[in-house]
């Protein structure tokens, strides 16, 4: 693949409003989980989506899980900023910039970074890739790892991007298919349908654009 240097970031895009935490109130935890979840609500108050991804991804690896009560409330946050910090920040760590040379087309761009054709559309906001021309940049997903783990109990599916979480979604209704590790197919709707795994229309297509084919999908009884 064709990646060039990667800028630094230059949009600072709006995190977005949530409900107050509930759970046992701030002052009744420990020192350590009280100063982070004060240091979050700094965070979102000063808009800051880096340091707020950050803490929240503190919170959640302390020993002992001392935030389990909050845990889902902490990731769905975490999901909503990093579904921002890749799309509107362009994040460099997913992130990176190539250069359309004679004879490129968008589709094969995204397939020689390993990402998929919907996923760079929305990147560089377009509509219709017909258009792309030479020497223009273009933001591509570079070779992203996308786990995802679908809980049969908890009737949530976790998605992580190169080794760490990035966004859940709920499933709706009981997936069918039984535990264990397969490869998503190159129709990823297909695939799910046949495994019985059903999401929301947005949760669908989110999943649709951001999972290349022969991505890892678990399937757990949890």
């Amino acid at each position: 693949s064709r990646v060039a240097e990667r800028p630094k970031q230059q949009k600072k895009p709006t995190i977005p409003k949530f409900e107050p935490i509930r759970g046992a109130v701030v002052q009744e935890r420990t020192a350590v989980v009280r100063n982070l979840l004060m240091r979050l609500q700094q965070a979102e108050r000063l808009n800051d989506i880096e340091m707020a991804t950050s803490t929240i991804e503190k919170i959640r690896s302390l020993p002992g899980q001392p935030a389990a009560d909050i845990d889902d409330q902490l990731a769905r946050r975490l999901g909503a900023f990093n579904y921002k910090r890749l799309f509107e920040l362009h994040n460099p760590q997913w992130v990176g910039k190539v250069k359309v040379k004679p004879g490129d087309s968008a589709i094969r761009i995204a397939r020689e970074n390993g990402s998929t054709f919907a996923s760079l559309l929305k990147l560089n906001s377009l509509t219709d890739a017909n258009h792309i021309k030479v020497g223009q940049t273009l933001n591509v997903l570079v070779n992203p790892r996308f786990i995802l783990v679908v809980r049969k109990r908890s009737r949530i599916a976790d998605l992580a991007l190169n080794g760490k979480f990035f966004k859940r979604y709920d499933l709706l209704g009981e997936v069918k298919a039984p535990s264990g590790v397969d490869r998503l197919g190159p129709k990823t709707r297909q695939f799910f349908a046949e495994k019985g795994i059903v999401f929301s229309p947005e949760g669908r297509r989110e999943l649709e654009m951001l999972l290349p084919s022969n991505s890892q999908v678990s399937v757990s009884e949890m």
